[in-house]
């Protein structure tokens, strides 16, 4: 009887091992070329749609500390030369969106003298762009529902017409006008012109110092203590 026992013991414990060791290659087994073909395309579809969902955000979404931190770093240069020279202290800049695309362009308008001027800045590619529009007297004016800009000179008998706009970052001429009554010499763009064409292409630009025009960089004083407060409390 012992010996039945013991060898029906014997037989169980021989058993056990094959048993785990059957569980054990289920886990480890390989799996199918077919099946694992499948499990390695899901991860590289889904990363690939990670990766295009996590660079969206960046497409077409204004820059807007990035510009900030450029224009108050053009705006404190600018205040050191101020100091730095001397220069008197009726010096101005704003910050508008001229072409309305979401990125502000930097006016600064120097003092009122004969040869001051308004300097002229965008941000394109993640840098500063100086537009170098050529407006003396640190006049500059900007008609919001037509989004150009434009200065005029008058001086003995010589008049000078410049209208612009600011378009992908560049800034485009749309009349450059020189007339000289003295001399009876006109142009518009280039090109000679008479007398009558002349003044039809600048008359309608006769009142820029009025609504709907308004007077470009004249709108925040240069202290700099209030520089980066200004620009960072911009809105469109």
């Amino acid at each position: 009887m012992k010996k039945i026992i013991i060898a029906i013991v014997s037989v169980l414990v021989l058993c056990m091992p094959l048993t785990a060791c059957e569980e054990q290659k289920i886990y480890t087994a390989e799996v199918p070329s077919e099946e694992l073909s499948q499990i390695q395309e899901e991860p590289e579809k889904s990363s690939a749609e990670n990766q295009k969902q996590e660079s969206q955000p960046s497409v077409n979404v204004p820059s807007i500390n990035s510009y900030k931190v450029i224009y108050i770093g053009k705006l404190n240069d600018y205040f050191r030369e101020l100091v730095e020279y001397d220069v008197p202290d009726d010096s101005f800049f704003e910050l508008i969106d001229i072409d309305q695309d979401k990125t502000p362009e930097l006016v600064i308008s120097s003092p009122t003298i004969h040869d001051s001027k308004c300097e002229l800045y965008t941000v394109s590619g993640g840098k500063l762009v100086d537009l170098k529009v050529n407006a003396g007297f640190g006049q500059l004016f900007y008609n919001p529902e037509l989004k150009q800009m434009a200065t005029k000179k008058i001086n003995q008998g010589k008049t000078d017409l410049w209208v612009g706009e600011v378009e992908k970052g560049k800034l485009k001429t749309v009349i450059k006008a020189s007339g000289d009554t003295d001399a009876y010499k006109f142009s518009v763009n280039g090109k000679e012109v008479t007398e009558y064409e002349f003044y039809e292409a600048v008359t309608p630009y006769d009142d820029i110092m009025s609504a709907p025009w308004v007077q470009l960089g004249k709108k925040n004083k240069f202290e700099a203590e209030t520089i980066t407060d200004i620009v960072n409390s911009y809105e469109q």
